[in-house]
């Protein structure tokens, strides 16, 4: 029985679990320190939004890379 195409279907899920813990990390630390610092405007939840979008696309870039070099030398 070969379980490639379920290994690839973990793995993708994998992925868009990665982008959902960076993204939503981001908003929860930046929504949490704005809330310690009482400015009037979100400035921590968008500068760490940014930062896990930034993590979250350089990640999803290394782990779709190494996908493709593992299935490149299986065959």
């Amino acid at each position: 029985m070969d379980l490639s195409p379920l290994n690839s279907v973990f793995r993708f899920l994998g992925i868009g679990w990665y982008v959902v813990i960076c993204l939503m990390g981001g908003v929860f630390l930046g929504n949490l320190i704005d809330g310690k610092v009482n400015y009037n405007f979100p400035i921590f939840t968008i500068l760490f939004t940014i930062l896990g979008a930034v993590l979250a696309f350089l990640g999803v870039g290394l782990m779709i890379r190494s996908f493709i070099e593992k299935n490149s030398r299986g065959r």
